[in-house]
Formats: C-alpha cells, structure tokens, sequence
C-alpha cells in the first residue's frame, strides 16, 4: 500500500448514504494531530471525530511504555510519520476504557439502537512477533471473569478480528486470509464491519480482493478492560510497527 490512507483503498460507504457518526478518529500522519514531547515520545492522539461527538483521544496515560512519533527512519513507504511502537509490544495507547465502550459495542445496553459498528485500522508492520497475543492493533482483553473482548490483529501475519460476548470463552474470529498475507515492512488496512440486525461481522485486507465473514448474534461486546491502540490490557501483548489512521463508527457501513 502506498499511503497512510483507508479511503484511498475504497473501504468506505457509498457516498449515497450517510454515513454512520464516527466514534474515533486518528490520524497520525499529520504532526497537528499527535501530541509528543522534545524527545519526540508520544504523549497522546487527538480525537478528529470530535467535536460532534466526545472527543476520546489516545493517551500514554492510562497506556503502557513508551511510543514514539516515527522512530528515526521509520516512515510509510511514501514518508509519511506514525505512532511507532519502538519494538513493542509492550508499548501502547488508551483509546476507550470499558464505560466509553459501551455506546459502540454493549448492543444488549447503550448500543442498542445502533445498526451495527465499523472500524479501519491502517498500520505498518516492522517485524512479525507471531503468537496467539501478539500483533495486536486495536484490542480489549477479555479473561476469565469478563470474556467480552473485541481484537483487531495480524496473528502470524494472518489480518483477523475477534469479537467476544458475556460468557463466552474464545470468542468468534474472522480471519480475512487463510494464509500468512501480511510481511515484515508492508503497511496494510484492516477493516471490520458488524451489522447488528443480521449478525453478520465482515472483515476485509488491503492484501486481499475479497472479504470472510461469520455471524455473530449481537450482545454485549463491551469489554470490563479498557481498549488500547497496539495492543491490550495484557502487559505481553502489542505490535511492532507503526500505526497510521484509526476510523471506528457508530453504526455499519455498506460493504
């Protein structure tokens, strides 16, 4: 992929319909948009879905260890800068904590009159970790007394997404390719869209030309644990790479 950009990629609504109101935004790519200090250690991301909607801005506080805005010679492949996870993965974001994830995804609660969610994430990964718990780019963490979850990753360099209700263990995974699609250096889009109505939970890479897709009875997704950007709750799990754009609406989108 050449940019920092999900639009560019056609993973957006048909400009027909209005779109659903976006939850989060993130945009990396523009200094204006990343607080970091003298030592270039990101600070926090503003929030660009505000100020129509609350602004939730990822934060080092409430995160773990230390990112940076683009690591010296850390770029996408057309330059543009990101949040680098310096080696992760043990360094992440705090986007949403449990009670501002309800409104998104608790559709037994506060998400109950939504349609649905959508989320694009737009990431560059510098080394493949591999493992069950690594190559995290958006993850709640459930255990064993909240299961509820929602995971964005590359498990392996294979793009998938996890969504887990109340009281079920393992959750349900799509995997958007069945082999290893995603390398060392490659930045890549992964994109989850759930229609609450029907179920179904559909998952698309830039690294593919088709999508997979599961149904999953809506519930409540909301995990007890907060939602971190390159990874979770768990001190072990992250990314090593670079995280570009970050869209989540409140509601689906059309394939």
């Amino acid at each position: 992929m050449a940019i920092f950009c999900a639009a560019a990629l056609g993973f957006q609504a048909n400009v027909a319909t209005a779109l659903p109101a976006l939850y989060v935004h993130y945009d990396a790519s523009n200094a204006a948009n990343v607080t970091a200090d003298v030592n270039d250690i990101v600070q926090s991301l503003t929030d660009l879905s505000a100020p129509t909607t609350t602004a939730y801005d990822a934060t080092k506080a409430g995160g773990f260890g230390t990112l940076l805005y683009s690591a010296p010679g850390n770029l996408s492949p057309t330059g543009l800068k990101g949040v680098d996870t310096n080696n992760g993965p043990h360094n992440k974001l705090l986007v949403l904590d449990s009670a501002e994830q309800d409104a998104l995804l608790d559709f037994s609660g506060a998400a109950a009159s939504n349609t649905g969610f959508a989320a694009l994430v737009v990431f560059k990964a510098d080394t493949i970790l591999g493992g069950t718990v690594r190559d995290l780019v958006l993850a709640s963490h459930g255990n064993s007394t909240d299961n509820r979850s929602f995971v964005m990753k590359y498990e392996s360099g294979v793009p998938q997404v996890v969504l887990n209700g109340t009281g079920i263990a393992g959750g349900t995974s799509v995997k958007a390719s069945a082999t290893a699609v995603v390398a060392d250096g490659e930045t890549v889009v992964l994109a989850v869209n759930y229609n609450q109505a029907t179920g179904n939970m559909e998952v698309w890479d830039s690294e593919n030309t088709t999508s997979a897709s599961v149904i999953k009875a809506a519930a409540d997704f909301s995990s007890g644990q907060a939602l971190y950007l390159a990874g979770s709750l768990n001190s072990g799990q992250g990314m090593d790479g670079m995280i570009g754009e970050v869209k989540i609406f409140q509601g689906v989108l059309t394939s």
